[in-house]
Parts: structure tokens; C-alpha cells; sequence
């Protein structure tokens, strides 16, 4: 079973389907088929739950900015013809997540430290 695309409506159409909910021309349901807009991502921007420009999935990243750095890393190193194997990875993820104090992150990285 293939997955459906993400975001395939523009943000235009969002703000037009929530300001015609708002000011009571349409339901939800109906808003969501007229403007083509995801009906759950159109009840979230109405509950305040989200931001119609906020159309990220899941949570913010564990490590912030930092895993962009790592994965620069290891492109990098793999491009100079030294892949990183898992266990150069696991110790880099860990001095990141000491250095920043994500405790629960070491947890997970190392287990048998309990």
C-alpha cells in the first residue's frame, strides 16, 4: 500500500478554507473538499493546535541542529573513503548528547549504563 504524499495543498488554500470556516460559511468537512485541504490539518489550524505555515511532521529533532552536522560528517568521511560504521556513530551521538545533557538519549544509546 503506497503512502499518501504529504502537503499536497498550498498554503493559500488553507487560509482560505480556515477563514471560511471562521466566519461561518462552511463546516469543516465541506471547506476541506471545496479547498482541497487535509480536514484533520484544517480542524488543527482551527483548534490552534498548529500554524498554517508550520507543516512539519513529528517532533523537533532530538539532537536540534547538531544531526545536520553529523550527517554532513559522514557524507563527508564516506566521500573520503572512511565510511563511519555504527559504533564511531553511536560514541559522536553520545559526546553530542553528554555535551548538551540529554540524558535519556544516553539511555537509549547505551543501555546496559542503567
Amino acid at each position: 500500500m503506497a503512502s499518501k504524499p504529504k502537503f499536497e495543498y498550498n498554503i493559500q488554500d488553507m487560509q482560505k478554507a480556515v477563514h471560511a470556516v471562521q466566519n461561518k460559511e462552511l463546516i469543516v468537512y465541506k471547506a476541506s473538499l471545496l479547498y482541497n485541504v487535509p480536514r484533520s490539518s484544517l480542524k488543527n489550524s482551527l483548534d490552534g493546535k498548529t500554524t498554517i505555515e508550520n507543516r512539519k511532521l513529528g517532533p523537533p529533532p532530538a539532537l536540534g541542529d547538531h544531526e545536520i552536522l553529523l550527517v554532513n560528517w559522514i557524507e563527508t568521511m564516506s566521500k573520503r573513503g572512511f565510511p563511519i560504521v555504527s559504533r564511531h556513530l553511536l560514541v559522536s551521538v553520545g559526546k553530542i548528547a553528554k555535551k548538551m545533557g540529554i540524558d535519556h538519549l544516553l539511555n537509549i544509546l547505551n543501555p546496559s549504563k542503567k
